[in-house]
């Protein structure tokens, strides 16, 4: 059991012959009394410190631990975003690039119609060509034909006058 200084204040001693000066021991344990009590209050200033202390470390490692939480639920996050940033990323290039395939068939066939319909006109052009020249040629032959028509008629004329 722990003496305060209330204890040590009622402390008696027993008196006896040829005992301790009375005048002696009580000023000595008004002594022991007066260091006690101071002892005992910084004691009980020091527990009350101590109790205010670890309330605060306690807040503190709870303000830890939550910012510690905190921190690593940001850095989750933080990859989860950039994970979906690149996904979508990744998802618009898929994206562009099966456009970019369809603009190219496209144009592809695009191209292939425009030279079918080129390798069309060629041929209408050349059998235009060849028709026209048929019909030049069949036009010159009559004109030739009537040229000699004429240069016969001209030459029996010739002869008869």
């Amino acid at each position: 059991m722990v003496l305060t200084p209330l204890d040590i204040q009622n402390k008696q001693f027993r008196k006896v012959l040829r005992g301790y000066s009375e005048e002696e021991v009580n000023v000595f344990m008004s002594r022991i009394l007066r260091d006690y009590e101071q002892m005992f209050k910084e004691n009980q200033e020091l527990k009350e410190e101590n109790k205010k202390l670890g309330s605060a470390l306690e807040q503190y490692k709870t303000l830890e631990d939550t910012l510690n939480k905190t921190l690593l639920i940001a850095q989750q996050t933080a990859e989860e975003v950039k994970e979906n940033a690149l996904k979508e990323c990744e998802l618009v290039q898929k994206e562009h690039q099966l456009r970019l395939q369809e603009m190219q068939a496209e144009a592809e066939k695009k191209l292939t119609r425009l030279k079918d319909e080129y390798q069309v006109a060629l041929e209408k052009a050349r059998s235009l060509k060849v028709q026209l020249k048929s019909y030049l040629l069949a036009h010159l032959e009559l004109l030739e034909k009537d040229n000699w028509a004429e240069e016969a008629d001209l030459t029996t004329e010739d002869s008869v006058v």
